[in-house]
């Protein structure tokens, strides 16, 4: 296990982000499959709501992700980017950056994968920050 993860380590960034990327979208996926399946099995559905909101009365800045989501892959982009802009930004970016870097190993380099920037990351922070502050201020706008 040590030279696994000393291997994985000495790989370039992308490529560690390429791979963890697809560990944690998996896992991700079985965790709220196995969610969903359980709420469905017992009827109790009010562990599919916001911790958040259901205890404090506010939208947390993830709330709507899942609807976003749903719609940004139904091809309602506004609708998405009304419910979680920042969830549609994400989904983007690593849609485009699993792509790039999936061509880039199929082509074995022929074609060049996207590289890691910081400024992905902060316009991510920026989009999440104010997304949240309109959730906040702006009465009308109900996820």
């Amino acid at each position: 296990m040590k030279k696994l993860i000393k291997k994985f380590c000495e790989n370039d960034t992308e490529t560690m982000l390429y791979w963890t990327s697809i560990v944690v979208v998996l896992v991700t996926g079985l965790i709220y499959g196995v969610h969903v399946w359980f709420v469905n099995y017992t009827g109790r559905y009010e562990l599919l709501e916001c911790k958040l909101k259901a205890y404090v009365g506010i939208d947390c800045p993830g709330c709507g992700g899942t609807r976003a989501l749903a719609n940004l892959f139904r091809g309602k982009v506004f609708t998405a980017i009304y419910y979680n802009a920042f969830a549609v930004y994400g989904a983007i970016v690593y849609g485009l950056f699993f792509l790039t870097q999936t061509l880039q190993r199929i082509t074995k380099g022929k074609m060049a994968g996207i590289k890691f920037r910081m400024i992905y990351l902060w316009i991510a922070i920026v989009i999440l920050v104010v997304q949240y502050i309109l959730k906040l201020i702006i009465p009308s706008y109900v996820i």
